[in-house]
């Protein structure tokens, strides 16, 4: 039936719809190609969004690191300051001890009081680490104390000195004859921590 519908047009028809015909198929021709040109440019903005999606998570993974480097940061520094406002962080200073224990001889010249402050060390088991190291230099206490009071009273007086004070051992023997029951024999390691000397 289609071909009898074809055989009967004749050329002058086809004149006539040829034209709407190249229109037709030139718009539709143009409507490929914007429809090619859209889908590529939706490709393009796909991957440049892809791509800026990515250096976003990269940036905010970055600010994250830099924000927990930051809090490391003010937590170091925080406990540096700490330790600096102690004398722990810094040169030893040997000289407030000597003064201090001699203070403290002739505040209390019942106590007996001896001391030795030996030479610093590197402390025993602790590694120089970025730059800094562990040093101890040992106190050697000999006194007499009338009661647990006078030993408190001295540590007390020892924790408001540069630097820490560590007990490695403390010797006590009741002594029952004397004023004065206790004699006390201490050794102390004074920690400080700074620049690592060359071996």
């Amino acid at each position: 039936m289609s071909d009898a519908i074809w055989s009967q047009l004749r050329r002058s028809d086809y004149a006539l719809i040829r034209r709407p015909v190249l229109w037709f198929g030139t718009a539709l021709l143009m409507a490929g190609v914007l429809l090619l040109v859209g889908q590529g440019y939706v490709w393009l903005s796909q991957s440049e969004l892809d791509a800026q999606q990515q250096r976003l998570r990269a940036q905010v993974a970055s600010t994250e690191a830099a924000k927990l480097a930051w809090d490391a940061v003010q937590r170091h520094q925080s406990l540096a300051s700490q330790l600096q406002r102690r004398g722990v962080l810094g040169a030893e200073n040997r000289l407030a001890w000597v003064e201090q224990l001699a203070a403290l001889a002739r505040v209390h010249p019942e106590w007996q009081l001896s001391y030795s402050l030996n030479p610093r060390r590197l402390k025993e088991g602790a590694t120089p680490e970025q730059g800094l190291a562990l040093y101890a230099s040992e106190l050697h206490l000999q006194w007499q104390a009338g009661s647990e009071w006078d030993f408190s009273t001295l540590h007390a007086q020892l924790r408001q000195l540069p630097g820490q004070a560590v007990a490695r051992e403390c010797l006590w023997q009741r002594v029952p004859a004397q004023a004065l029951p206790l004699r006390l024999d201490c050794r102390y390691d004074v920690l400080t921590m700074h620049d690592a000397e060359a071996p």
